[in-house]
C-alpha cells in the first residue's frame, strides 16, 4: 500500500470526469487517491487552471495525475474501481481519460 495524496476535485475536472466515466455511479469531489506526486499525505487539488499540494499552488505543472477510488461498498457486487488519469501541460488541464478497470 504505502503512502499516499488525497485528491479532491474541482466542479470543472468533476465534470470532464463526468464526461469520460461509462458508468453509473455518482462521480463525488472528494475521497479520491493518487501516487503520482510526492505521497506525502497532503491533499492534492485538481483544478482546471492548477493543480495545488498542500495548499501551495504549482502553475506550471507538466505532467499527468493518476486518481482512484472504489465506489459503493466492497462486497456488494455493485461495487466499482474508478481510475483516470488529468493530463496537464503548464498548470492547465487538457483532457482527462478514464482508465477502464480490467478483469484478470
Amino acid at each position: 500500500m504505502g503512502l499516499f495524496d488525497d485528491v479532491s476535485l474541482s466542479e470543472t475536472v468533476r465534470n470532464l470526469v463526468r464526461e469520460q466515466y461509462l458508468g453509473h455511479k455518482e462521480i463525488l469531489s472528494d475521497g479520491w487517491q493518487t501516487k503520482s506526486l510526492e505521497c506525502e499525505m497532503e491533499t492534492v487539488v485538481l483544478a482546471d487552471d492548477h493543480i495545488s499540494t498542500g495548499g501551495e499552488p504549482r502553475p506550471h505543472f507538466t505532467g499527468e495525475v493518476r486518481f482512484y477510488r472504489g465506489a459503493g461498498t466492497p462486497r456488494d457486487p455493485s461495487w466499482e474501481w474508478l481510475e483516470f488519469i488529468a493530463v496537464y501541460v503548464d498548470g492547465r488541464i487538457i483532457a482527462v481519460r478514464n482508465i477502464p478497470e480490467t478483469t484478470i
